[in-house]
């Protein structure tokens, strides 16, 4: 059974690096991302930029 995980950050780099992660290991479901609002746009960009990494490693 996966282990959900709800991430809670600024969503910086390291934060990306988490959401890569969680969506990698085939352990964690990720159901959800949770952020201020101030980080909310930033957190929307690093998600998209996660999101098309994780495409491209799925391609490997």
């Amino acid at each position: 059974m996966k282990k959900k995980n709800l991430l809670f950050g600024d969503h910086g780099i390291d934060d990306s690096l988490a959401i890569i992660y969680s969506l990698m290991n085939p352990d964690l479901e990720l159901v959800g991302i949770v952020t201020k609002e101030q980080t909310t746009a930033n957190a929307y960009y690093n998600s998209k930029f996660v999101d098309e990494y994780y495409k491209v490693m799925l391609r490997r």
